[in-house]
């Protein structure tokens, strides 16, 4: 370096060497005192004895231009000496500056000013230095002392930067806003394709549901059509029928009207007319019904009468006609009860169509709101589109713009460039100046020197004090975010129970408004149906009323009948006693052929009531068993899909775990690196200037506002991704609610549609055991109507003989035994009547007993119908209150499995946080301590260096001094020895005249002499004075700032030292309270998986106990195949209880989809809490002993509940037991009523 230097100056000198050569010869034909002009100081002042020889110059004699020569040279030596110094000194120090400028710009060169005023968005640019380096490769930039010695302050240069600092920061702000708009942009599409999937999801479903709606509407059209058609078919028929019977009784009338009319004109009918009559009468009997069959005996009557009473055959034809007009009104009657049926059937015919066209109606109304919904939906779609093509169009611009700010920044940059160019020509053209002007411009480059280094002091004092404030004012924002954090999480911890009891209450309320609506509207129900079947049962009442009036009218007319034909059978009586003894002989018969009938029925009763028993037994056994099997295949169900539901959520909850890792590992990692660069950034800026200084606070304050940005939006992500999983789990849940509750609701409805074909099945027995009486009562009845024709042909007969006897009086002595055995026949004829009459009012009696059995038997069986009504009420309440506790239930589970979740994600992010705090600081730390030893140990070896070389520096100067000496004693000795022999020319050319100047000059020489040794040596003292001075300067401020640096880094260390320690103490503590947290979570899945199982098993118990009622119902129902009508008026009550069924699950639907609304606004709610809350969620540590305190509660509740359950499941349990128990002896006692009656009912007959 000194060698390079030494010979710039030296190449420097040699031209002013050589312009200084010719001046020597001028100033040699001078006078020898003004060539022999003092030595200047280092001021530029001349000293006072030269200016008391210079006006001595002119007295002196021209001689002394020889001398001249001689004394001109070693002054002009000694001033290129000082000349040589005073340049030896200033590029000396110029290296230092500029070497420390060059290490200084080596230094910080990697990041550098530019790397901390840009950001990574700002790579593209190209510095400043680079463009220097590439422009003038061979100059080297001036450093700040440099710039601020050449140039005054407030230059261009400085304030192009500022410009160029200010203008990137405004285009760094622009571009951070116009990216948060663009995140807005994409959020916003984002959002409208979601509600465009929704919107389209809705249109599918309504679809859908209009498609189903309008198949169904067409179907009950085509049964409302089928059900018309076939009503019309049977009025057909019906009419049909109604004037085949007119026709008849109109031909039968006109018969009767011309027999009457032939007997009372005398004319007897012959004999082949009579057949044709009585062939027509049988052909009408047989046309008839039962009234009619009777009158086949009349024409025999007539025939013989015919021969014997005219008068009697026109009582018996106006009878006959009476009868037939009676008839004839009845048939009227039923006529005009078909013509009002039809009229009923016509208007409910019209109120069908009405309803249909009201349905229709609806239809197109729901037709029309769906396409306006339509219409909106596309419109909206519509304007979501344009919105997007707006919005792509506002991105397109904003880029456009940004891409021409951006080429507007390097036009100017280049302009700016092309300007630095300029003045680097110019300030080479200027050093060229400077460097004919530098022996001036030395002094003031010495004085600028040293106010520079204590400007840079000044600066370096300012900048720790502002580097002090700014760790002060950081640790005062640290501190109040902090607190603000503490405040907001108490806040959103507050804010959050409060939504939480407020939805609790309205949930509350809502379910309670629910049930309120469900029982009144059951009531409703129940009260209906009772008023039906109440309804139904009159009804039954009034059409057995009518039945039996309609039979006592029959059996009224037929004993008519029978009184009118004893009296023509009396004298037929006497001739067919021998008959009626034999037809006497053969009803016996049938009467012990009837008698073992009834013993084989009543054999046949009681084997089927044991059969029965013993089936019904059968089916208790098969029942219990398939209650096991099913209760069991249920707890296996319900495990499996316990399990799949936990590993689905497990899952979930691990992959939602993973996608938050890595998203804060990726940024706290940049974190993380913006850290490390701004530290980097703050040590690489201590050697500059406030300026810059102001400058790095800006760009500082603008990463702390990026950084609170990305925090923001990392929240918000956050939030977004906890809303997406929480939505996403309430919609799984409510899915799967929703399907619990149609299951729950199907196995209702097949437990009611068993219930129903269990009453039906004992209905079914009750009625076929009616039937059954009723079979036997028609076969009795039927055999006393046998016995009735018996009597009346015995009657007959008795009514011929007695003629006979009346004809044959004379013959009666003859015929007295014949009398005396018809009087016998007669008393046993009488016996029989008397015992048949007996017969008829036993068999009233049975009538009546059966009646009353089958009153008893309807009693018992509303009886039954109640208690079963009852018990299924019974059931569906216990079975609402279990579902309502499965509901409350899952609903705690699913907030206690939240709080799970959101405890654990609490935890895992503290872990993760502290860990990478802990891993952070450690590596933070080592690297500081790594710089801060490598700074120390090249602050040592420059310390070192410097040394060394102003050890040198000494040396040399101290060399090329002594050689100086050296030189000048050898000059002044050349000067003594010359002037020695001028003296003795002198002497020896005038000793005399010039004694006295000889004296004069040798006492001027030697005080001259004296006078270069004195300044030479004040000089040389001057000299050393100075560099002692300089470098115990350097040597206090290097220990000075070393001691300085030392204490930094021992406080550094300290802090770190206490952070470590605190550290350690929160990981230790955040350790317990995740051991706690873990036995809490461990202790609260334990409680959760025992009322899963106990809930479980009361729901399999329920299920079992479901099924095996289904078991029973299907095993019932080949029993209950027997009672049609029963069916058909049961199944019209069933569809009437599933249309309210239907009503109630549109109700129903239309509570969800309210209960969705709230749910929606609940939502919006929390969303709009959420974003309230943004801020404030990162304040989670203070909860902790709130967590426990609510942990201990939870798990009191737990308890209380399980106890509950235990509770309710037992109570149920005994309901059930209760109910069955309480079937099971009602059906046997049935069974033994059943039986006792049937044993009364053998013993009667």
């Amino acid at each position: 370096m000194f060698k390079k230097l030494k010979q710039r100056i030296n190449e420097e000198q040699s031209p002013q060497r050589n312009a200084q050569s010719p001046q020597q010869a001028q100033m040699g034909s001078g006078d020898r005192r003004s060539s022999q002009t003092p030595p200047f100081h280092h001021d530029g002042s001349p000293s006072p004895s030269d200016r008391e020889s210079t006006p001595k110059g002119p007295a002196r004699s021209p001689r002394g231009s020889i001398n001249g020569d001689g004394s001109a040279s070693p002054h002009r030596e000694e001033t290129q000496s000082l000349a040589q110094k005073l340049q030896l000194r200033v590029p000396s120090m110029e290296s230092l500056i500029r070497g420390g400028a060059s290490r200084a710009e080596s230094l910080f060169r990697s990041p550098s000013k530019e790397n901390l005023v840009r950001s990574s968005s700002r790579e593209s640019l190209t510095p400043l230095g680079e463009n220097e380096s590439l422009g003038a490769p061979t100059y080297d930039p001036p450093s700040d002392i440099e710039s601020e010695a050449e140039e005054p302050p407030g230059s261009a240069e400085s304030l192009s930067k500022e410009q160029l600092l200010h203008r990137l920061l405004r285009v760094e702000r622009s571009l951070g806003n116009y990216r948060g708009k663009y995140s807005e942009l994409v959020t916003a599409y984002r959002t409208v394709q979601r509600e465009k999937e929704k919107t389209q999801v809705i249109l599918s479903q309504c679809q859908d549901k209009s498609l189903r709606r309008i198949g169904e509407l067409r179907e009950e059209l085509q049964m409302d059509q089928q059900a018309k058609k076939h009503l019309q078919d049977e009025f057909d028929a019906a009419l049909e029928e109604k004037d085949q019977m007119i026709t008849v009784l109109q031909t039968q009338v006109a018969l009767l009207k011309k027999r009457a009319k032939g007997v009372s004109a005398g004319a007897v009918p012959p004999e082949g007319d009579v057949p044709q009559s009585e062939d027509a009468d049988s052909d009408s009997t047989s046309s008839t019904q039962s009234p009619l069959k009777e009158q086949g005996v009349e024409p025999e009557v007539t025939e013989g009468e015919g021969n014997s009473d005219p008068t009697k055959l026109m009582e018996a034809l106006q009878k006959r006609v009476k009868r037939q007009e009676n008839l004839l009104q009845k048939c009227k009657e039923v006529m005009r009860t078909h013509k009002e049926r039809s009229a009923q059937l016509g208007t409910e015919n019209e109120t069908l169509q009405e309803q249909l066209q009201e349905r229709l109606q609806e239809l197109e109304k729901t037709k029309e709101l769906h396409t306006t919904e339509k219409t909106k939906l596309i419109t909206q779609l519509r304007d979501a589109k344009n919105l997007i093509e707006q919005l792509e169009q506002d991105k397109g611009m904003v880029i456009a713009e940004t891409k021409r700010q951006m080429h507007e920044t390097l036009e100017m940059k280049e302009e700016e460039v092309a300007q630095l160019r300029s003045r680097l020509q110019q300030a080479t053209a200027q050093k060229e100046e400077l460097q004919e002007q530098k022996e001036k411009a030395e002094k003031s480059a010495f004085e600028e020197l040293e106010r520079a280094l204590g400007v840079a002091q000044r600066a370096e004092e300012a900048r720790k004090q502002l580097q002090v404030q700014l760790e002060e004012q950081v640790k005062e924002v640290e501190r109040a975010s902090e607190e603000e954090r503490k405040t907001l999480q108490q806040e959103l911890t507050r804010v959050k129970q409060e939504v939480v009891t407020i939805m609790k209450k309205s949930s509350d309320e809502t379910v309670a408004k629910m049930e309120k609506f469900h029982s009144e509207a059951l009531a409703a129900k129940e009260e209906e149906i009772s008023v039906r079947i109440n309804k139904a049962v009159e009804q039954c009442k009034e059409e057995f009323a009518q039945l039996g009036k309609e039979r006592e009218q029959q059996s009224s007319l037929a004993l008519e009948d029978v009184e009118l034909q004893k009296t023509a059978l009396r004298t037929e009586a006497e001739n067919k006693v021998k008959e009626l003894q034999l037809e006497l002989e053969a009803a016996k018969t049938r009467v012990l052929e009837l008698e073992s009938s009834l013993e084989k029925f009543s054999q046949d009763g009681s084997s089927l009531s044991h059969e029965l028993s013993s089936q019904l037994d059968e089916l208790k056994y098969q029942h219990k068993e398939q209650i096991s099997a099913l209760e069991q295949q249920h707890q296996e169900q319900l495990e499996m899909h316990k399990g799949t539901l936990t590993q689905q959520n497990n899952a979930a909850l691990e992959e939602l775990k993973e996608k938050h890792r890595v998203e804060v590992e990726a940024l706290l990692e940049d974190k993380e690196l913006q850290f490390q660069a701004h530290v980097e950034d703050m040590n690489q800026k201590t050697l500059e200037k406030l300026d810059a200084k102001q400058a790095e606070l800006e760009a500082v304050s603008a990463e702390l506002s990026e950084a609170l940005k990305s925090k923001q939006l990392l929240e918000e992500r956050l939030v977004a991704a906890a809303e997406d999983a929480h939505s996403s789990a309430q919609q799984e849940h409510e899915k799967r609610f929703q399907d619990h509750v149609e299951k729950h609701n199907v196995e209702l409805a097949n437990i009611k549609r068993e219930h129903a074909q269990s009453l039906g099945g004992l209905e079914k027995t009750l009625k076929e055991e009616l039937n059954a009486l009723r079979i036997v009562l028609r076969e009795k009845e039927k055999e006393i109507k046998g016995h009735i024709l018996r009597e009346k042909t015995l009657q007959e007969e008795s009514h011929s003989t007695v003629q006979q006897l009346n004809v044959k009086v004379k013959e009666l002595e003859e015929l007295q035994q014949c009398l005396s055995q018809s009087q016998l026949d007669s008393v046993s004829l009488k016996e029989s009547n008397a015992q048949s009459s007996k017969m008829l009012e036993e068999l009233d009696q049975c009538k009546k007993d059966l009646e009353h059995q089958l009153e008893v038997a309807k009693n018992d069986c509303q009886l039954k119908e109640k208690s079963l009504q009852e018990l299924e009420h019974q059931l569906q309440q216990t079975k609402k209150e279990l579902s309502e506790q499965e509901k409350s239930f899952t609903t705690e589970l699913n907030t206690k499995q939240e709080e799970q979740t959101r405890l654990k994600k609490q935890l895992d992010d503290e872990k993760a946080a502290h860990e990478k705090k802990m891993k952070n600081t450690v590596t933070e730390m080592e690297a500081k301590l790594k710089t801060q030893e490598t700074k120390m140990e090249k602050l040592k070896h420059k310390a070192k260096e410097m040394h060394e070389s102003y050890k040198k520096k000494l040396q040399q100067n101290e060399e090329a001094m002594k050689k100086e000496l050296a030189k000048k004693e050898r000059e002044l000795q050349q000067t003594e020895q010359q002037v020695q022999e001028k003296i003795v020319e002198m002497a020896q050319k005038s000793s005399q005249g010039l004694s006295s100047a000889m004296s004069e000059l040798q006492a001027n020489h030697k005080e001259e002499v004296e006078k270069l040794h004195d300044t030479h040596k004040r000089e040389i003292e001057e000299l050393e004075h100075r560099w002692q001075e300089k470098l115990g300067q350097q040597e206090e401020e290097l220990t000075e700032k070393h001691s300085h640096i030392l204490q930094e880094k021992a406080q550094e260390l300290e802090d770190v030292s206490q952070q470590l320690s605190r550290s350690k103490e929160e990981n230790g503590q955040v350790l317990c309270e995740i051991k706690d947290l873990k036995e809490g979570l461990a202790i609260r899945e334990t409680t959760v998986q025992k009322l899963q199982e106990e809930l479980n098993a009361a729901a399999v118990k329920l299920e079992g106990l479901s099924q095996g009622e289904a078991m029973l119902k299907e095993q019932m129902e080949s029993v209950e195949r027997n009672l049609s009508q029963a069916l058909k008026e049961r199944n019209s009550l069933q569809d009437k209880l599933n249309t309210t069924k239907e009503e109630n699950q549109e109700k129903l639907k239309t509570l969800s989809g309210n209960l969705k609304e709230l749910e929606k606004q609940r939502k919006a709610l929390e969303g709009s809490r959420c974003k309230e809350s943004e801020d404030l969620q990162n304040k989670f540590e203070e909860t902790a002993t709130q967590l426990q305190a609510k942990e201990a509660q939870f798990q009191q509740q737990l308890i209380m509940i399980g106890n509950q359950m235990e509770h309710y499941c037992k109570e149920v349990q005994a309901k059930v037991e209760c109910g069955s128990n309480e079937l099971s002896h009602r059906v046997e006692c049935r069974l033994n009523e059943l039986k006792d009656r049937l044993l009364c009912s053998q013993k009667m007959w």
